[in-house]
C-alpha cells in the first residue's frame, strides 16, 4: 500500500483507517497538502487482518511522512489507552528517530474538522485525483473511483437516462443525515415516486439510529450489500463473512419492524440490480459498500 509522501510536513499524522480516505478529503482541500499537519489516530487492530499487514507495518507506512522538518508526532489518548496499539507506534517511531517529538493528544478527534484536516496519509499515492488547482476531486474506494463533491458526506451522484444513483459512503449520524438531506433536495426534481434504498454496514455500530433517519424518506424496503472486507474489488469481489451477518441481522430488524429487506449475496447481483433499475437510489452506510455499488456501475458503463 502507498501514501502520499508530504515534502513539507510539519505535524506527523498516522491514520490508517480503513475509510479516512473519503471522510478526510473535502478538509485536506483548505491546506493544500504542503503545509499540513498529520495525526496518528484510529488505528485498530483488526486492520491487521483486513488490510494484510501487521501493526508495525501498517504504522511504518505512515511514518514515511516525516521528513526533517516534522516537529511533532501526535497519537489520539485513546490509542494511548491501549498498549498493544501503543507499543506498535512507539516500536515505528523509535525506528525513525522521532520518539522524541511524540505528543499524546487528549481531545478526541472530529473527522469532520481536526482529524479531517490533518489525515494526509489517508488520500495516499494512487487514491486520488487532483484538478489543475491541486484539489482533490476523486478517492479510489474498492477499485472504483468515488467523486467527493461537498463535506461532510463523499457524494457520487450519477445521473442517467433512467434515473438519479445518489452515492455516499457516510457512516456516522452526522453525515447519514447530510446524505438524506441531499438525496431529499434531489427527489425535488424528480417525477418519479419510488425510491430504492441500499444500505451497508461492515462494523457492529448504531446502525438503528442509521436507519431511523433513512426510513423517514418513506420507503417500504430497504436493500443491504454487504461489501468487500478490503480496498481493491479487481483482486477480489467476495463478500465479506462478518459483513454478510451484520447485514442478516439488519434485514432481521428491519422485517421485525415492517419493513421488507433483502441482503444480497454477490458482486454479481449488484450488477444485474442495475441493469434495469429505474427508481431513484440512494446508497449509504459504508464506503465499502458505496464502492462495490460504484464498481458495478462501472462495469456496466453507467457512470
Amino acid at each position: 500500500m502507498k501514501y502520499y509522501k508530504s515534502s513539507n510536513c510539519q505535524d506527523l499524522v498516522i491514520e490508517p483507517g480503513i475509510g479516512g480516505a473519503s471522510d478526510a478529503v473535502s478538509q485536506l482541500n483548505k491546506f493544500k497538502l504542503n503545509s499540513s499537519s498529520v495525526l496518528i489516530n484510529s488505528i485498530e487492530l483488526e486492520h491487521q487482518k483486513t488490510l494484510g499487514n501487521s501493526l508495525y507495518e501498517i504504522a511504518v507506512n505512515k511514518a514515511l511522512l516525516a521528513t526533517s522538518s516534522t516537529k511533532q508526532v501526535i497519537i489520539h489518548s485513546s490509542n494511548y489507552e491501549n498498549p498493544e496499539i501503543y507499543s506498535g507506534i512507539t516500536d515505528v517511531l523509535q525506528d525513525f528517530n522521532l520518539m522524541s517529538k511524540l505528543k499524546v493528544s487528549q481531545k478526541k478527534p472530529d473527522y469532520f474538522q481536526d482529524a479531517a484536516q490533518m489525515a494526509l496519509d489517508a488520500v495516499g499515492g494512487g487514491l486520488v485525483s487532483k484538478d489543475s488547482q491541486g484539489n482533490i476531486i476523486m478517492v479510489k474506494q474498492c477499485g472504483a473511483l468515488i467523486k467527493v463533491q461537498k463535506p461532510p458526506g463523499h457524494c457520487q451522484i450519477v445521473q442517467n437516462k433512467n434515473n438519479i444513483i445518489f452515492i455516499d459512503g457516510a457512516h456516522t449520524s452526522r453525515s447519514i443525515s447530510f446524505a438524506v438531506s441531499e438525496f431529499r433536495k434531489q427527489l425535488s426534481t424528480s417525477n418519479k415516486k419510488k425510491v430504492k434504498i441500499i444500505f451497508s454496514q461492515t462494523k457492529d455500530r448504531e446502525w438503528k439510529s442509521f436507519l431511523n433517519t433513512i426510513l423517514q424518506l418513506d420507503v417500504k424496503d430497504v436493500t443491504l450489500v454487504p461489501g468487500v472486507s478490503g480496498f481493491d474489488l479487481n483482486v477480489s469481489q467476495q463478500f465479506g463473512e462478518k459483513e454478510t451477518v451484520i447485514c442478516e441481522q439488519i434485514a432481521q430488524y428491519l422485517k421485525n419492524i415492517g419493513i421488507g429487506a433483502e441482503v444480497i449475496k454477490d458482486f454479481a447481483s449488484v450488477e444485474e440490480m442495475f441493469r434495469n433499475q429505474e427508481n431513484e437510489v440512494l446508497v449509504v452506510g459504508s464506503v465499502h459498500g458505496a464502492g462495490v455499488v460504484a464498481k458495478a456501475l462501472q462495469n456496466l458503463k453507467l457512470m
